[in-house]
């Protein structure tokens, strides 16, 4: 399934340039600045449509931003007033004095939303600690450089303390939801590519002695950033109506008491919230009391809270294997019923077919959309089957059901429903939407995927992933799927874009950007 990227893309990508874009492609910024100021050309992005736009400059980090602005003339008003639409910060002194500027200027009235790049928040390395973790993604040099390296590195994180002791990063936010009316939606990105080589690290995390629980833990940076933003927000008394964050480090179910019902306290109001919750190693001591954290409910206590919620997505990022189940769904929702629920949307859960129908059908009343990918069935009893037998037409509600990924079943065969490609969902998973809504045959071949959505027109094919499925009657038995088994995509049927027309509000629009 494509969806929004958790790490915001470093470049931008437009159609072709005008001419005085060409004259100096590896000049410093300042030049290609001076280029736009003389160039006289008619506005090339100005037919761009607005929601294109605007996620062009919402994907892009702070720094980049603060580039881009220099250049926005060529784009008119239409890309002058997007960009005043989001406000960007990182965790720097001229990031935060900058928000701080843009708190007090007339621009402060446009300000819809706020994108939080938390990538600046890490682990104060003593040196010992510092060379044992660099040995793992580098090459060790003489003990001189590895002292020259350290030095810059900790000379960079000298601004960073003076940050954090002076709570300017907490004032800089609160100063903005205080002056910006319409702010009322936050993104909060965590690093990925770095987070990726440190969960690689555990080991030499242990042996350097850094904690997990440590006031600024191993690569937590999106953890501390929605405490940061939810403490603002409880000061100025914001409602936050939209909140984005990810990736959340297993940190977030460490947290002192004080700090979860700050969390809590700003989630009470949020009306849209996703959350991408990293997934522990399985072999460590920090992921075996993580799990215990999740068992007492640490998740679905901060996930309650936000009891007005309509529309919810709840992701585990990267699975380490594909026979680990990731996050249960009893973590997520435990004992809570959501009264508004509209939109549902879960990726890399397990679960069993009565503890999800359970779930959907608690909120039956409310649901319109969900949205499911990657489910793994814990009991080795049950299939999915026999889950959707069940879930066939019981959801009044539904505008979409759409299932992606790979949904691996216990005794029975596993499915496999492709990911969005292109906008384009797969042949079975149109035909599963159109099954659990109106009823008819269970689509578990292509030919009874095409009863559901006869005169289907395929724009696209691609290969099946190999995965490993069973003989039906026969659950001892595994077999490798052919890899030359195609899965289509189709566009979408008639019947199921026409129910999208008149429910397409912001929040909606806000839980699909981030699926």
């Amino acid at each position: 399934m494509t969806g929004r990227s958790t790490e915001p893309p470093a470049v931008l990508y437009t159609a072709q340039p005008p001419a005085a874009l060409k004259q100096s492609s590896t000049s410093a910024m300042a030049p290609i600045s001076k280029h736009f100021e003389d160039y006289t050309g008619p506005d090339c992005i100005t037919p761009c449509p607005n929601e294109v736009l605007h996620n062009i400059c919402s994907n892009l980090p702070f720094d980049v931003v603060k580039n881009f602005r220099l250049v926005c003339r060529i784009f008119g008003k239409i890309g002058n007033d997007h960009l005043n639409a989001q406000a960007h910060v990182c965790f720097k002194r001229t990031s935060f004095q900058e928000l701080q500027r843009l708190s007090t200027s007339d621009l402060r009235k446009s300000v819809r939303s706020l994108c939080f790049d938390a990538n600046r928040y890490y682990e104060q390395f003593t040196f010992e600690k510092w060379r044992r973790v660099v040995r793992v993604t580098s090459n060790i040099g003489r003990s001189q450089e590895n002292q020259d390296a350290y030095d810059r590195f900790r000379h960079y994180y000298v601004d960073q303390d003076a940050i954090v002791q002076e709570d300017l990063h907490v004032e800089s936010i609160a100063t903005l939801l205080r002056n910006c009316p319409k702010l009322h939606t936050v993104e909060i990105w965590s690093a990925y590519e770095d987070l990726r080589i440190m969960q690689k690290a555990v080991p030499v995390f242990a042996d350097a002695g850094i904690s997990p629980r440590s006031r600024r833990g191993n690569f937590v940076h999106g953890v501390h950033a929605i405490k940061d933003v939810m403490q603002a927000a409880n000061q100025t008394r914001t409602r936050l109506k939209r909140l984005f964050a990810g990736r959340l480090s297993q940190t977030l179910f460490h947290l002192e008491a004080v700090d979860t019902e700050i969390i809590k306290t700003g989630l009470e109001k949020v009306e849209c919230l996703s959350l991408e919750i990293d997934e522990p190693h399985p072999t460590t001591n920090f992921e075996a009391t993580s799990w215990d954290k999740l068992s007492e409910g640490a998740l679905s206590k901060l996930v309650g809270a936000a009891s007005d919620v309509r529309y919810l997505s709840v992701r585990s990022c990267d699975s380490w294997s594909p026979a680990i189940a990731t996050l249960y769904l009893n973590h997520i929702f435990g004992k809570h019923v959501f009264h508004y629920l509209r939109a549902l949307h879960l990726r890399s859960v397990a679960t069993n077919s009565k503890g999800l129908s359970k779930i959907l059908t608690e909120h039956k009343e409310t649901l319109r959309y969900v949205h499911l990918t990657n489910f793994n069935m814990v009991n080795n009893n049950e299939n999915w089957n026999d889950f959707f037998n069940v879930m066939c037409q019981q959801l009044p509600q539904a505008r979409k059901f759409l299932l992606y990924g790979d949904w691996k079943g216990g005794n029975g065969a596993s499915w496999s429903f492709g990911h969005m490609s292109d906008g384009k969902s797969s042949l079975r998973t149109h035909a599963m939407n159109r099954y659990i809504r109106k009823g008819g045959d269970l689509p578990t071949t292509d030919q009874k995927c095409r009863q559901q959505i006869p005169n289907c027109r395929v724009v696209g094919r691609s290969l099946r992933s190999p995965h490993v499925a069973s003989r039906p009657g026969h659950p001892g038995f595994r077999r490798l799927v052919n890899a030359s088994e195609h899965t289509e995509y189709i566009d979408e049927p008639d019947s199921d874009s026409e129910c999208l027309s008149d429910d397409e509000d912001e929040d909606l629009k806000f839980w699909k950007a981030h699926l």
